[in-house]
């Protein structure tokens, strides 16, 4: 049986915006989704589809405003304990605005050494630091550096270790290597892969980029307007995508993959406002399959094979194009 460790229901968060704050966008509007220890799962959609205010609500660092989120047995509402805090890490997309430019990389793992809760020993945080740069292909020489003097390459793979030095079980990786070259995005995603396996990590992945979704999830959650339209095994999915809109992600994509999905859908229009959405589906403007129901009531997810649910009631009609 898959072992869930972070179960979300109903999620649903807005923001407020203008001076008076009477305008609501709400970035994530109803969302279930379950994440499965040892896996990882994609979130993937257009920009401003909602999957890093989701993404930052699975791991803790954002409430819903309705809806409830559960690592484990703890809920994720309100203020956790330490070593609870501790299992939920992030590595963010961009490392220049997430290491603290005025600290040495030897202090940057240190504080994270200590918050843990491992050890207040000089010496054997050294020790530590030292082997979680080995661990992420960098040395004890990094370590006097400030993060200026690394390559972009090197400061998210000592981001990767500050985060590994709080001992986590899921990592929310945000875009984690989209400001780099092609070479060190390669390098970078191999580390992950290497480090899930060996430290048994679980990891919420978020990324345009669909050739590196392919590479590093198991399983695939689309994101349109808030909302997920399709989720599943990642291999099934981008075979034979059930929602109109996957088939569309994946026929606009420029990442090289290694095949073609057999469905094509040609982008039209642009993702709705998420001040006032359509009624209905909110994929119906866009959609050529698109009927008067899909104006008028919005699809639910429902079961459409092994291990994938789809919000169209066209699903089968999508399968069978």
């Amino acid at each position: 049986m898959s072992e869930v460790v972070i179960r979300g229901r109903g999620i649903v968060k807005e923001f407020r915006l203008g001076l008076t704050g009477r305008l609501r966008l709400r970035a994530v509007d109803g969302v279930d989704l379950e994440v499965v220890k040892g896996e990882t799962v994609a979130l993937v959609g257009e920009s401003g589809s909602g999957k890093t205010t989701l993404g930052r609500i699975l791991v803790g660092l954002l409430r819903p405003d309705r809806g409830t989120v559960t690592y484990r047995e703890w809920g994720l509402g309100g203020r956790l304990p330490r070593h609870v805090r501790a299992r939920l890490q992030v590595v963010f997309q961009n490392p220049d605005a997430s290491l603290n430019p005025r600290m040495q990389v030897m202090d940057i793992l240190a504080e994270a050494i200590r918050a843990a809760g491992d050890t207040d020993s000089r010496e054997e945080v050294l020790d530590r630091a030292i082997s979680l740069l080995e661990m992420v292909g960098l040395s004890a020489d990094h370590l006097p550096k400030y993060p200026h003097e690394l390559s972009g390459g090197e400061k998210q793979r000592v981001a990767i270790a500050r985060a590994l030095a709080m001992r986590p079980e899921v990592v929310l990786a945000d875009e984690p290597v989209s400001a780099l070259d092609a070479i060190v995005r390669a390098q970078i995603l191999e580390l992950m892969y290497r480090l899930q396996r060996d430290w048994g990590l679980t990891y919420i992945f978020i990324s345009h980029d669909l050739s590196h979704v392919w590479y590093l999830s198991d399983r695939v959650a689309i994101m349109y307007a808030g909302q997920i339209a399709e989720v599943g095994p990642t291999e099934d999915i981008f075979r034979e995508p059930a929602h109109p809109y996957t088939a569309m992600l994946l026929t606009s994509s420029t990442s090289v993959l290694p095949y073609k999905p057999r469905l094509t859908v040609r982008p039209v229009g642009e993702s709705p406002s998420l001040i006032s959405p359509p009624p209905g589906c909110r994929f119906h403007p866009r959609c050529p399959y698109a009927t008067e129901q899909c104006r008028a009531e919005r699809p639910e997810l429902r079961p459409i094979g092994p291990g994938r649910l789809v919000a169209c009631i066209h699903a089968e009609k999508v399968l069978r194009s």
